[in-house]
Parts: structure tokens; C-alpha cells; sequence
């Protein structure tokens, strides 16, 4: 009875699914620690089981968009984790993008050429994220910006700007477009992102294709017009007001960003092939650190940051992906617009960077493809039997290393409280699940480097050179080669 529910109902089960994951995102800081990503990859593995099951009984036909460019994709993210200054988080960010292009393919194999029925229902999120930033905004000045239920102002407004064209697009039919639509100018106004409104207003002049004055006459182009011209100048009026940045130091305090894809440059022109690792540009970053700017975590452009994180393979891999898109020819509707802006703003934000809006980025991909004609194969039973095997079974890959987190802050905690074995022994259990968790063995290595510092054993260096040795080894963190200097000289 179960089953032939599921038979006639899996596909509007991972619709809904796709929707809760976007929520989930939007309000869990865009799913950007182990915990909220790990939670995502355990959703939509259960989704990828239903869809088997659900497909195999019904013994019906699936299609594979781009399938051989997105895999070359993955395969050039995998290359990159070969060099990788931290590859515990190369490891995992490759584990997000599979699990993205996953939910791209289930998302075009379960809307029924209909994307915008899921968008619009997972675009009502953006009502409880208003709340949350008012809530902020009135808790700071109103010139000060905010990020709401996501980590950055800027991550905000690339998240706004997936829904700001959509629901734009939609204004004149009901009352719920208008009001989700009023909620992105607003967040958009209190993320005070200057490069996001520039990047609106151009959408908007692309929608209606404006070549002259006065704009078209219907009440669309005029709205488009209008709507161009106050987010451009509010774009231009933020430009200068935050010229000055917040992103570097000294007399070059806005060139900050310029001195970030320099470093990037810097990184690439050391590792032209594979890059410095997937994700490990902020591990990085100290070593090839140009211009007097603070630390970032990001290159603040998801192309440099790309081409300096994977190399020329991953930046070919991501130029084929682009232009097997365009070969497509992908429907002309609001889909590509946004797409246009939002790929736009990630050329100078770290938009990107964050699981939740690179979710969202092929999600729209896939809503401006449902309309392709895809060739279409009928998968044996025994074949989708397999995927969802191996879908389970891939499990604890992805998992470890959030376990191993766990265990690496547990024994932080013993350490806190002078419990030193027991310390010891949660470090040395997070390496035994992720052998690649280099904060465990710095642990271990202070440890015994402590131990050293009072008893002056032989051993006790030798171990925490030994600990030290393999955490540098796994993530070339400044600090570490720093300590291992140290330790060396016997200090």
C-alpha cells in the first residue's frame, strides 16, 4: 500500500523536498558548516532513494542534462584536492558540488516542465529572512548592513537576487509576488551591497531589451524602466558611500579586493594545473598574500577564485559547462536574466562561495532547461536498484567529517577542564574516522609540545613533530609551519 503511494506521489515528494532544503538553507546560515551541509547531503540522499524507488516501479524514463560537461566538472574538482592546502575541505566541498549537481538532476526529473510552481513556493522563505534582518537592522544603525539568517551581507544579497527578477516578473498577477518582491528590495537596501543593485537595475534593462528613451509603453517595460533607474542610482549612490571598503588596511583600504585576485594570480601562476585545492584559497592565502590587506577566507570572485583554487582544468571545466548551457538554448525568460546578474555579481562578491546560493544557481539552470527536448532512457530496475545501494552506502564518506569535528571539539573541551587523557583520546578518535583531520593532530602536537616544554623528553618532541608533520601535511595552515619551526629549534 505504501509503495503504490509512493508510485504516484515520490515526484511531488521531492519537489517538496527540494523546496525544504531551500528553506533549510536560508535559514541556516546557507548551509555552510558541517552540521547544516551535512543535514542537506542526508536529505537529499533520501530523496535520490525515493526517486530510485519510485522510478524503477513505474518503469519510467530519465533524462541526464549535461551530463558529461557536469562530470568533467566533478572530475576537475577532484584533481584539485591532489595539491590541496586543506584537504579535509577540499574534500567536503566536492562532496557539495555532487550533491548539488544531484538535486539538478532530480530537481529536472521531478518538476514536469513546471519550475515555477517549486521556486515560488520556496521563495516564501524570503518572509521569515526579512524578519530576522529587520529584527538586526533595528538593533544597529540604519546605515550599518546586516546579513540577516546568512553569514555575509554580500551572501544575502546574492541569495535576494535569485527572487528579486522572479517575483519582479510576477508583480502585476497577485498580491503574494508583490509582497515577496517588496521583502527582496528591502533586504536587498538593508545588505547595502552597491554591486547588487548595479547588477538588479541592469537585469531589469535586459529583461525589457531598452535601447532608447522613452521606455516601451505597457505597464511591464514602464515598471522595468522605473525599477532600472532607481536600483542603478542606488547602486551608485552606495558606490560612493562605501568607497572607501572594509576589506584592507592603510591608505589602500579600497583596493582591498583588487590585492585579493591578485593573490589568487599569485596562487594559480605557483599551481597552473590543479590550483591550491578546492575550497583552499583561505589556507592559502598567507603564503601568497599581496598588498596590505586583512585575512579572507575567499578570493571575492568566484572565476579568480576558481581559476586559483583548481587551475586551468577546473576554469576549462567550468567555460565547458557555460557553453554547453548556451547550447541549449535555454528558454528567453526571466531565468536567464537572473542568472546573467547573479553570475555577474559573483565576479567581485563571494556570492558563490556558499552551498546555499550555488544550490539556488543550478536550480535555475534547471528551470531555464525544463523547456529542452532531452533524450530519454529507460533504466533497468536493477540499475536504480544499485544507485540507491550506493547512495547509502557512500554514507559514512561524507559524514566523517563531521563526526570527526565532533570528537576534535570534544576533546577540546576535556582540555578546557584539565582532563588531559581524555583530550588525547578524542583527538586520536577523530583521526582514526577522518585520517585527514588536521586540527586532531595539531591538538595531539600541542599536547605533547606542552608536554615537552616541563620535562625536556626527547620523546615528547618527537611525537609532536611526529603530529605536527601530519597535520602540515593534510592542511598547510601558517600556524602549523610556524609551530614546527619552533619545535625544530627545540624552543
Amino acid at each position: 500500500m505504501i509503495l503504490e503511494s509512493l508510485d504516484k506521489s515520490y515526484r511531488k515528494i521531492i519537489q517538496f523536498g527540494i523546496i525544504g532544503l531551500i528553506w533549510f538553507g536560508a535559514l541556516a546560515r546557507g548551509a555552510h558548516d558541517f552540521w547544516s551541509a551535512s543535514l542537506l547531503f542526508f536529505v537529499s540522499t533520501i530523496l535520490f532513494v525515493l526517486f530510485c524507488i519510485g522510478q524503477a516501479r513505474r518503469d519510467a524514463p530519465v533524462i541526464f542534462p549535461m551530463l558529461v560537461p557536469l562530470l568533467f566538472f566533478i572530475g576537475a574538482m577532484l584533481l584539485s584536492v591532489w595539491n590541496s592546502y586543506d584537504v579535509d575541505t577540499s574534500l567536503f566541498e566536492l562532496w557539495g558540488w555532487l550533491f548539488i549537481f544531484l538535486l539538478f538532476f532530480l530537481f529536472m526529473n521531478a518538476v514536469d516542465n513546471n519550475p515555477d510552481d517549486v521556486l515560488n513556493a520556496a521563495g516564501f522563505v524570503l518572509l521569515p529572512m526579512l524578519a530576522v534582518c529587520v529584527g538586526q537592522q533595528w538593533k544597529t544603525s540604519m546605515l550599518s548592513d546586516v546579513a540577516g539568517s546568512l553569514v555575509n551581507p554580500a551572501v544575502l544579497a546574492g541569495f535576494v537576487l535569485y527572487w528579486i527578477l522572479f517575483f519582479g516578473g510576477r508583480f502585476a498577477r497577485n498580491s503574494f509576488d508583490r509582497v515577496l518582491w517588496i521583502a527582496c528590495v528591502l533586504m536587498l537596501f538593508m545588505a547595502k551591497s552597491a554591486t547588487a543593485f548595479l547588477c538588479v537595475g541592469l537585469g531589469y534593462l535586459t529583461i525589457v531589451r531598452l535601447v532608447a528613451v522613452p521606455p516601451p509603453p505597457d505597464k511591464e517595460g514602464k515598471f522595468s524602466f522605473l525599477a532600472a533607474a532607481v536600483f542603478c542610482v542606488s547602486g551608485l549612490w552606495l558606490m560612493g558611500y562605501k568607497a572607501m571598503g572594509y576589506y584592507a588596511e592603510g591608505a589602500h583600504r579600497w583596493t582591498g579586493r583588487i590585492y585579493y585576485w591578485l593573490t589568487a594570480i599569485k596562487m594559480w601562476r605557483r599551481y597552473p594545473w590543479y590550483g591550491v585545492g578546492l575550497g583552499s584559497y583561505g589556507s592559502a592565502f598567507p603564503f601568497f598574500r599581496s598588498g596590505p590587506v586583512q585575512n579572507t577566507l575567499f578570493a571575492h570572485s568566484f572565476p579568480v577564485s576558481l581559476l586559483s583554487e583548481t587551475g586551468i582544468i577546473g576554469f576549462c571545466a567550468m567555460i565547458l559547462v557555460t557553453a554547453s548551457y548556451l547550447r541549449q538554448r535555454p528558454r528567453s525568460t526571466g531565468y536567464q536574466a537572473t542568472l546573467a546578474i547573479v553570475f555577474a555579481y559573483s565576479l567581485v562578491n563571494m556570492n558563490l562561495d556558499y552551498l546555499i546560493n550555488k544550490l539556488l544557481f543550478v536550480l535555475w539552470m534547471g528551470a531555464s532547461l525544463t523547456s529542452v527536448s532531452w533524450p530519454r532512457y529507460r533504466i533497468k530496475p536493477i540499475w536504480f536498484a544499485g544507485m540507491a545501494i550506493g547512495a547509502v552506502l557512500i554514507t559514512p564518506f561524507w559524514l566523517k567529517p563531521l563526526v570527526a569535528s565532533r570528537l576534535y571539539v570534544r576533546g577540546q573541551e576535556f582540555e578546557q577542564e584539565g582532563h588531559w587523557a581524555e583530550a588525547q583520546d578524542a583527538w586520536l578518535n577523530a583521526i582514526v574516522v577522518d585520517k585527514f583531520q588536521s586540527d586532531s593532530y595539531q591538538a595531539l602536537a600541542q599536547a605533547y609540545s606542552h608536554r615537552y616544554a616541563i620535562t625536556g623528553s626527547p620523546d615528547d618532541r618527537n611525537r609532536a613533530i611526529q603530529y605536527l608533520t601530519e597535520a602540515v601535511r593534510f592542511k598547510r595552515d601558517i600556524r602549523y609551519v610556524r609551530e614546527m619551526d619552533q619545535l625544530k629549534r627545540g624552543l
